[in-house]
């Protein structure tokens, strides 16, 4: 154990200062949009997995984890990625340990023009078909819509489920839910088709 340095403490360390710094960020900011689950209307930051070590008397000689940064719309990728990765590589020359970091995935947040043609004639037709004025709603996930709004292509997202339960263990949608929002997919298509 003296011949090196631990893996695995040196790792404890530095997911402690992450871990304060996440806790940090999500009292300091609050987004001014309707963000759905209300909880995600704060920045988050999580460690979501760990892997260390081969064996029980064996000193770790690498670590491994993964660390999930939510930004709300009002951050910028660029200046709280530098601001993670500062936080991180400070620790790493301070320590002596070495550190790497790989991205996995990373995208910006995205905001959509609602004031435009195509998302009031979507809201007007599932409107007609749903009897009740659609709201609108930020999801604190990722789409795939993110590829046409960088093209310029007005987009949005829309269907079943309780967004509350997305990825969860047992998420589900109710028959009735996905019944309307046929109708109500198909009415709002319609109405863009119609309108433009």
């Amino acid at each position: 154990a003296y011949l090196g340095k631990d893996a695995i403490a040196g790792t404890i360390e530095l997911i402690s200062i992450i871990n304060k710094y996440g806790k940090k960020i999500e009292k300091s900011r609050i987004s001014k949009y309707n963000v759905i689950p209300p909880g995600s209307k704060k920045p988050g930051l999580a460690i979501g997995y760990l892997k260390c070590g081969t064996w029980a008397n064996t000193i770790a000689d690498e670590c491994e984890f993964s660390i999930y940064r939510r930004l709300i719309p009002e951050e910028k990728l660029s200046e709280e990625k530098d601001k993670l990765y500062d936080l991180i590589m400070d620790y790493a020359q301070s320590s002596g340990y070495e550190v790497r970091i790989n991205e996995h995935y990373i995208t910006d947040s995205i905001i959509e023009n609602t004031e435009n043609q195509f998302y009031r004639l979507f809201r007007t037709g599932l409107g007609e078909a749903l009897g009740s004025e659609p709201e609108l709603v930020l999801s604190p996930g990722t789409f795939d819509m993110r590829f046409t709004h960088q093209a310029g292509i007005p987009s949005l997202n829309y269907g079943p489920g309780i967004l509350e339960e997305s990825h969860m263990n047992d998420e589900k949608i109710l028959i009735n839910d996905l019944k309307k929002s046929i109708v109500g997919f198909a009415a709002g298509l319609y109405e863009i088709a119609r309108g433009l």
